[in-house]
């Protein structure tokens, strides 16, 4: 008999209650939502990349090196293959412009058994024509390539027309990055293609041969160990997945996609279980009497608490469910659009049990925590006790705050302080919501401040280059006079970069080694560098353990020298890690002076103006455009911050229900008061004015 008279209640109180139950249901909504979508998300992604890497024979272990470093890698017991190859940058002309380029080496008649090409359109490499060529899909979209195109490559100094056979992706540039020093890059200045191995080797230096290993269990830890061993066989870079710049430039929007499916959702079911406990706790305030009623005709303690219990569970469970299915679905959505947009081969969307039923318990017991403090305290309320009215009696005093008022102060000012006190809880309770839905908004505006100031250090106050040359001549003096007197430059200074292995004791780090002039506008240093000696990032002193004042080998591939320098400074870098040298001590390690300038302007906008004036003059063979890199981080900043913005949105929705509930409630407990003042001749305009100055107070 007890059941069907308290499950009637439950639906007589939920209904008159409808505008705070679906306030509490939306913010349950938006946690829940975010939990199943962007935790969906994540695996979808995690699955798409692991999809591809299987299908696709993608490698464990790169290196550079000669026959020592693939006997080496080959000798491991753990190695289930191996494939040599060039790899070598080679200027290249793609809808008629010249370009650095990253040229890889394939078999000609067959795909190659490691970090094969998903072919989206033509064919694969034409055995007919030694010279043919296959573009990775970023580089033919960004360029408008296609099957029959032609492009031009440079060949030891000489310009040779090569026939696109086809258009593919790779699993080594899901995410085009030359290196993980440079894993920003200008699609426009930029490309990746792919050649037979006869034909690469003629485009490639000495020194260009890469070994690529897949090891048995893709074991990370494995694949570690291997890399060591090509360092010790004497190669001059070498990495695995972990560290593979494509690899791990997604792997990082993989765990930033991970944080953002626990972080956010936690804070937003936060929220909704305070804005249900605070609902429940305020109608069984309101309830104090017809709780007593049903204890006084024989309801248990344990009926009473089941049944407002349940008031959080059903109040969760409406925004919850239809969350978790509609999240799901999104999440399959937005995978395919992201993965469309990177042009992932293959792409999984499949659904996640464990999402779900992650979700539904997440849901289950944020109603059941948000109900059972209030309704344990509801269920031992006793009989007598229930009937009494609430609140004893006694002396009334002036608040503090009273006190700080005029003597002129009107009569509703003074009531709405003086019930601050009276009803400390409730007004606790609206103070706490107004607390947490501000921290939803200043933790939205937060994350995207944090954002902003990555990128705005990186390229702003860090990495002012604007313009790279290379030269023809490094001796050319002529051209960077000329350079320095066109209309926008600011300053024209001598600079060069190439990979460098650094090494100490048993420990080797693969970095990029980049030469400036002391005190170079282009790229600020610690007052210590310059001379021959060493500035490194923070990475790097980590990984070798570094301090001041330490010794450290340096080996160039280009020379095969090695050479000790101390290191003299640390810089902290939020993108990338490079190692830095003045331009004089590059001179005496490489035996030649730098080949190439470092440019900048005097306004960044003016970038693509000069760097096609710079282009066009004799003596230079190629310009890269930073601005252009520093540009694209600031697109790729617009998409966070539109993810931002949705965080943003449903904050300020949350918000708005968590103190409409609030409020509400704060309103509804009051009717019998309200009743009584308008009873005795007090106005509308009076009692509105009070519960408004008491509720923003």
């Amino acid at each position: 008999m007890s059941a069907p008279i308290l499950h009637a209640k439950l639906r007589r109180d939920l209904a008159r209650r409808r505008r705070q139950v679906f306030a509490v249901a939306a913010t349950v909504f938006i946690g829940v939502g975010l939990f199943a979508m962007s935790w969906d998300m994540y695996g979808n992604l995690q699955n798409s990349y692991d999809l591809t890497y299987e299908r696709t024979g993608f490698a464990d272990v790169w290196a550079r090196g000669d026959q020592r470093v693939v006997d080496a890698i080959t000798a491991a017991p753990s190695v289930t293959a191996v494939e040599t190859r060039t790899v070598t940058d080679a200027s290249m002309k793609l809808g008629g412009r010249a370009i650095r380029g990253r040229v890889q080496g394939v078999p000609s008649s067959a795909q190659p058994a490691i970090n094969q090409l998903a072919i989206e359109s033509g064919s694969y490499l034409d055995a007919a024509d030694p010279t043919s060529v296959i573009v990775e899909t970023h580089t033919a979209t960004q360029f408008d390539l296609a099957p029959g195109d032609m492009i031009a490559l440079d060949q030891n100094g000489r310009w040779i027309d090569a026939t696109i056979s086809g258009v593919a992706s790779s699993p080594e540039w899901l995410w085009v990055a030359p290196s993980s020093q440079e894993l920003l890059t200008d699609p426009a200045e930029f490309g990746v293609i792919f050649v037979a191995e006869s034909f690469a080797q003629t485009l490639a230096p000495p020194g260009s041969q890469q070994v690529v290993a897949v090891i048995d269990g893709h074991r990370p830890d494995t694949a570690a160990a291997l890399v060591e061993a090509a360092f010790g066989a004497g190669s001059t870079e070498a990495f695995d997945r972990a560290h593979q710049p494509s690899n791990q430039a997604l792997q990082n929007d993989v765990k930033g996609f991970k944080q953002m499916a626990v972080l956010f959702p936690i804070l937003f079911l936060g929220v909704a279980a305070l804005a249900t406990s605070v609902l429940l706790g305020r109608l069984i305030h309101t309830q104090r009497g017809e709780i007593g009623m049903l204890r006084a005709f024989g309801f248990s303690e344990r009926a009473v608490l089941t049944h407002f219990a349940q008031y959080g569970l059903i109040t969760a469970l409406l925004g919850g469910l239809p969350a978790i299915v509609l999240g799901s679905f999104g999440a399959g959505a937005a995978t395919r659009a992201y993965t469309s947009f990177l042009s992932i081969p293959f792409t999984s969307t499949s659904l996640h049990p464990r999402t779900w039923l992650i979700a539904i318990g997440f849901t289950a017991l944020l109603g059941v925590i948000a109900g059972y403090v209030p309704a344990r305290a509801a269920a031992r309320i006793e009989p007598a006790a229930a009937m009494r009215p609430v609140g004893a009696t006694t002396a009334g005093r002036h608040t503090i705050v009273e006190r700080l008022l005029p003597t002129t102060a009107p009569s509703w000012m003074l009531v709405a302080v003086r019930n601050l006190r009276r009803q400390s809880r409730r007004a606790a309770a609206t103070a706490t919501g107004v607390i947490a839905a501000l921290i939803l908004i200043v933790s939205a505006f937060v994350l995207n401040d944090s954002i902003n100031s990555v990128f705005t250090r990186q390229f702003d106050d860090i990495d002012r280059r604007d313009l790279i040359v290379a030269l023809d001549n490094p001796d050319n003096d002529t051209v960077s006079a000329t350079i320095g007197s066109l209309a926008g430059v600011n300053t024209v200074e001598p600079y060069d970069e190439t990979p460098a292995l650094l090494s100490l004791g048993d420990r080797f780090a693969a970095q990029q080694l980049q030469a400036f002039p002391p005190g170079s506008p282009a790229h600020p240093l610690p007052d210590t560098f310059g001379g021959p000696a060493l500035v490194v990032g923070t990475q790097v002193r980590d990984e070798l353990d570094l301090g001041v004042g330490d010794r450290v080998s340096v080996v160039l591939p280009a020379s095969g020298n090695t050479h000790d320098l101390p290191i003299v400074g640390f810089v902290d870098e939020p993108i990338g890690s490079v190692v830095y040298t003045d331009a004089t001590t590059w001179a005496d390690l490489t035996g030649t002076p730098a080949s190439m300038l470092v440019i900048t302007l005097d306004q960044r906008s003016q970038h693509r103006a000069v760097r096609d004036e710079v282009a066009n003059l004799d003596g230079v063979a190629s310009v890269r455009d930073q601005a252009a890199i520093a540009e694209r981080a600031a697109d790729l900043l617009q998409a966070t911050t539109f993810f931002v913005a949705m965080m943003l949105f449903f904050a300020v929705a949350m918000a708005i229900a968590l103190i409409f509930n609030a409020m509400t409630v704060s309103i509804a407990e009051r009717e019998s008061e309200v009743a009584t003042l308008q009873a005795n001749g007090v106005g509308r305009a009076w009692i509105r004015h009070t519960i408004t100055a008491e509720n923003l107070i």
